[in-house]
Formats: structure tokens, C-alpha cells, sequence
């Protein structure tokens, strides 16, 4: 397959060449070839330093003991040939080599793009590999806010991207359906619903006091009458905690549906002590030396992997902490052979990561393996006015409000807009423009405007010849051409990096050379010839948006 990446491999032995035959020439010392010796490209931001550059002369001019520049011209004048498809190699600055490229090379990969779409869009990187991504993981207790929208967003874009690049990818969602917030959330419940059968109970500030859980009671009472108030409270307790966490969840997986997010397994945690995992895994660290018994409580040694103290597992008085079911859960997914497990977690868990580095040594686990994504806060603005969220408070936005503001589409995009560890202002005003302000109607216009291009041809019922791309000559023909070859290289890198925005980031641009193009160029003329071959270019551009869209979980509209 002729792609960017191949060509990058050619020219990487070309100039690998080039310094053996100079050591060889005894113009460099040995040392600076080696058979692990590596050449690495970039793509100049501006067109007049080339296509391709690298840094190599700079790299190995410590090792050589001269000036990068001189390297530089040893490496290049001793390279015994360069691919027919170099049109010329610069030197620029103090030792940057610089390649510029025929264009028929970018000919040829838009001809790969059209001939194989779909072999283009998935480069096979994954192998099969299974993957694991826990991502939301809200606890039962209230609905979710649009922080968990964008762990939501960050963590399903990431599984569609893995899935795409060959990975074998589960969803997972972890259920905190156990511990002291449930007990909370029940006694929440069952004071509401006394206060709205007309006792007069002091409600606590530590409950959760969001509308929600009045509409909880009054369902109740709707269907069971005052009959829960004749029950020892503790039974009351329990049941309304069963109750209120399958309505809220039921919710949860509604809003998740509403988001275009499925979810392969849904792992309880209460399960973990009802089948006495829990239990288990503390006994096998103990024995391991790794948990310890220290004023009666049970102690795990996270300090040994960078913690800055050791971790209570059970309290003296017999109750297990979270940590304790974290153990046994991580524990669960490492016996089912993944080969990386990635956990997605909102800012507020950043002490956990080394808790659970510990429990990945603890188990013989590589913690290359292991992968935590901590997703910053998202500040959600009406205008210049900040919006105020507050789970147990009456005064929250939550992500369902969101979605039905501005849109699924939006959300998603907006939520992707920065790197999910940097914190994010989503401004409300902002994603429901219909404009070229708004990045997602940008490049959603993109799209659209494509499939405009293509109705049009079927409207005039044009039959044109083959394509002959070698017509593709303008600059901005080019640009796009080169912008879309980038494409498998993309996926690849948000494989690696974990980084879904890098993904957002690069549809932007291509919208921007699309639109661009578009507005300086006619697409269809009377010259059939140079039509069919801006046809292909559209039709490829068409491809790449559509396949990108998805991959973000956002439609493709074929007009706006």
C-alpha cells in the first residue's frame, strides 16, 4: 500500500544508507551507525521547509563531533540513491533535512485511498489484542453531569479509535453499588419520602438533596402508599437503597443510550463481596506480604511504588474501604487476560494511581499494562456566567439537560475540543451556532457540502471518464491530499497516546483545507477531464470525514 508511512520507512533507509557509506568512507566516525539507529520525520508547519524533515544530523552530531549542518551535508552527498518519487532534499538552518516530494507520490496515495477506503481508514496495529476500558463508572446515586459526559465521550471515542486500528476492545462500566455513598443515598430517600407523607424529619446536609430524590419518593408513594413507614427503619433503609440505585441506574443507562454509548459488561461492585472476592484478594496479598496488620486495621504498602503512605484496606473495625474492592476488581480484570486494561477517571482520583500501580506489582502485573486517564473538570458557561453543579445540591446541570440544549452531535465534539487532561470551559452559546465559529457545524458542514457535490452529479446524470489525478496540480490540491494521507497515521497515535482530541484536532483541519478548496475551486466544470479528477479528491475527502465523524460517535449529515 503506497502511504505516507511507507514512504517514510523508504526514505528512513535511504539516509540510513547515506551515514553507513560515510562511515564506511572514514568521513564520520563509526559510531554513529549502528543497526538500532533510528530516523524520525515530521511534517514542516510551513510548506517551504518540504514535506518531510528530519532531525538525524542533529542527533548524531554529538556522536560525530561536528557541527549538525556539515553532518548533514556528509549524509546527503554520500546517499547512494533517493526514491524516484524525491523531487529534492535542502539543508535548512543549522542541519535540517529537508524532502520535497513529486507530486505524483501524492497522486498515487490518493489512488490507494479511493481503491481501498476501508483498508486505508484501519491500519491493522491492534493485532487482536483484547483491551479493557472502564470509563464512567458513576456511582449510583444521581444522574450524570457533564463531567461524566466528557469521561463518557473521551473513553467511547477511544474504544471506537482501538477498535478501528484492530484492537479487541470491551466497554466496561463499574458499579459502585456498594459503601457508605448507598447508605447515604437510601437514608436520602426515606426522609424525603416521610417529608412528603407529612412527617416532620430533619433532613441532613451530607444528603443528597437534588430534586431527584423527592421524584423518587413520590413514586413511592405512588405505588406503595404510606405501607414502607410500618417497616424497622433499617429494612426501610436497605430497600429504599435497592430501589433508588435501580431507578438511578435505570436513568444512567437511558442518558447513556441518549449519548450513543453502549457498554459491553456492567460490573457490580456489591458483587465482589457477595461472592467473597474481596476477601480472597486480601488473603493472597497478605500471604505476599503486601497488605499488613498495623493498630488492628489491615494496611497495603502503596508507598513501595511512589505513594506517599501506606493505604488502609479494612478499617479496626472489620468495614473494607473502597480501596479494598478496587484491589479485588483489578484483580478480576487481570485474570481475565487483558492485554491492557485502561481505567478513565474524573480529576478528583488522582491519589488513586498509585494505589492501583501497587496492586498491579502486587499481582505480578506489568503496569505497562495498566493505564489510568485522569479527565479534567469541564466548566460549563451560559454566556460569560459559569454554571453552577453540585451533586447533592438542588443546583446542577446534568448531561441529559446538555444534550438536549445543544445537541448530541456538539456535546460529544465540544467534550473533545481539549485533551482530556487539561480543563475545559464548554460553552453552551458557542456549540449551538450555526456557523463557522462552531467547529463541530464546521466540519459537519464539510460533510455536507460533499454529498451537496455528489447530489449534483447525479442531478446532471454526468457521465466522465476515469480520473486522471496527474490533473491534480494546485497547491491546495495538494495540501489536501497530504492532509488526508495523514489519516491512518492519526489513529495510530491516538492508539498509542490515549489522546482522542487528536482525532477532533485533525477533522478541523481537514474541514478548513476543505472548505477552502472548495471556495477557490469549482469541483465540477465543463472540462470533464479535470472534474472527474477533482471528484476523486472530493470523494476521498468525503471518506475520511464521514470514517472520522463516526470514530468521534457524531452523524454525518448529507446537508445543513
Amino acid at each position: 500500500m503506497r502511504t505516507l508511512s511507507t514512504m517514510k520507512k523508504i526514505l528512513s533507509k535511504s539516509i540510513l544508507a547515506g551515514v553507513k557509506s560515510s562511515v564506511e568512507k572514514g568521513l564520520i566516525t563509526s559510531e554513529a551507525y549502528s543497526s538500532s539507529l533510528k530516523v524520525y520525520f515530521e511534517i514542516p508547519k510551513e510548506k517551504k521547509f518540504g514535506d518531510l524533515t528530519t532531525n538525524i544530523a542533529f542527533v548524531l552530531a554529538p556522536i560525530a563531533k561536528m557541527p549538525p549542518r556539515k553532518l548533514a551535508e556528509i549524509i546527503i552527498e554520500n546517499i547512494p540513491a533517493w526514491p524516484n518519487d524525491v523531487d529534492r532534499v535542502e539543508i535548512a538552518g543549522s542541519g535540517f533535512i529537508n524532502l520535497f516530494l513529486k507530486p505524483r507520490f501524492w497522486h498515487k496515495v490518493l489512488r490507494q485511498i479511493l481503491a481501498q477506503p476501508k483498508e486505508f481508514c484501519s491500519p491493522a496495529v491492534g493485532r487482536g489484542r483484547k483491551v479493557n476500558i472502564e470509563f464512567v463508572s458513576a456511582n449510583p446515586t444521581g444522574p450524570l453531569h457533564v463531567g461524566h459526559g466528557r469521561c463518557a465521550v473521551v473513553g467511547d471515542s477511544l474504544a471506537r479509535i482501538l477498535e478501528k486500528v484492530g484492537y479487541r476492545v470491551t466497554r466496561e462500566y463499574y458499579i459502585n453499588d456498594a459503601g457508605r455513598q448507598m447508605d447515604i443515598l437510601g437514608r436520602s430517600v426515606f426522609l424525603r419520602y416521610c417529608q412528603e407523607l407529612g412527617r416532620d424529619v430533619p433532613f441532613p446536609e451530607d444528603g443528597y438533596q437534588g430534586e431527584y430524590i423527592r421524584d423518587i419518593a413520590r413514586d413511592l408513594i405512588k405505588e406503595r402508599g404510606d405501607s414502607i413507614l410500618s417497616m424497622p427503619e433499617k429494612e426501610a433503609i436497605s430497600l429504599l437503597t435497592k430501589i433508588a440505585a435501580d431507578v438511578i441506574l435505570h436513568q444512567i443507562k437511558a442518558d447513556l443510550t441518549l449519548f450513543r454509548i453502549q457498554f459491553d459488561q456492567w460490573f457490580s461492585e456489591k458483587s465482589l463481596y457477595e461472592s467473597r472476592a474481596v476477601e480472597r484478594a486480601i488473603r493472597y496479598l497478605q500471604k505476599k506480604g503486601w497488605i499488613y496488620e498495623q493498630d488492628g486495621a489491615l494496611w497495603m504498602k502503596t508507598s513501595e511504588v511512589g505513594d506517599e503512605k501506606d493505604r488502609v484496606v479494612v478499617r479496626s473495625n472489620g468495614e473494607p474501604t473502597y480501596y479494598a474492592s478496587d484491589i479485588a476488581y483489578h484483580r478480576n480484570k487481570f485474570q481475565r487476560r487483558y492485554a491492557r486494561l485502561i481505567d478513565i477517571w474524573g480529576a478528583d482520583h488522582h491519589g488513586y494511581v498509585n494505589r492501583i500501580r501497587a496492586v498491579a506489582r502486587a499481582f505480578s502485573v506489568s503496569e505497562e499494562r495498566v493505564s489510568i486517564l485522569l479527565v479534567q473538570l469541564v466548566r460549563l458557561m451560559r454566556g460569560d456566567t459559569p454554571v453552577n453543579m453540585s451533586t447533592r445540591k438542588a443546583t446542577f446541570t446534568t448531561l441529559s439537560e446538555v444534550i438536549e440544549e445543544v445537541g448530541v452531535d456538539a456535546a460529544r465534539f465540544f467534550f473533545l475540543l481539549r485533551r482530556f487532561d487539561t480543563h475545559l470551559d464548554f460553552d453552551l452559546e458557542l456549540a449551538k451556532k450555526q456557523s463557522s465559529e462552531n467547529p463541530v457545524y464546521y466540519t459537519q458542514y464539510a460533510h455536507a457540502r460533499l454529498c451537496s457535490i455528489f447530489r449534483e452529479v447525479e442531478k446532471r446524470q454526468l457521465h466522465l471518464p476515469d480520473p486522471d489525478l496527474s490533473l491534480l496540480r494546485n497547491q491546495e490540491e495538494i495540501q489536501l491530499i497530504q492532509k488526508l494521507s495523514l489519516y491512518p497515521q492519526v489513529l495510530i497515535e491516538v492508539a498509542e497516546s490515549l489522546e482522542p482530541h487528536r482525532l477532533t484536532f485533525y477533522l478541523i483541519e481537514l474541514a478548513t483545507l476543505f472548505h477552502k478548496y472548495y471556495n477557490l475551486y469549482r469541483i465540477i466544470s465543463e472540462d470533464g477531464d479535470l472534474s472527474s479528477a477533482r471528484l476523486a479528491l472530493a470523494s476521498a475527502t468525503q471518506a475520511i470525514i464521514a470514517d472520522g465523524l463516526t470514530l468521534l460517535g457524531i452523524s454525518t449529515p448529507a446537508a445543513m
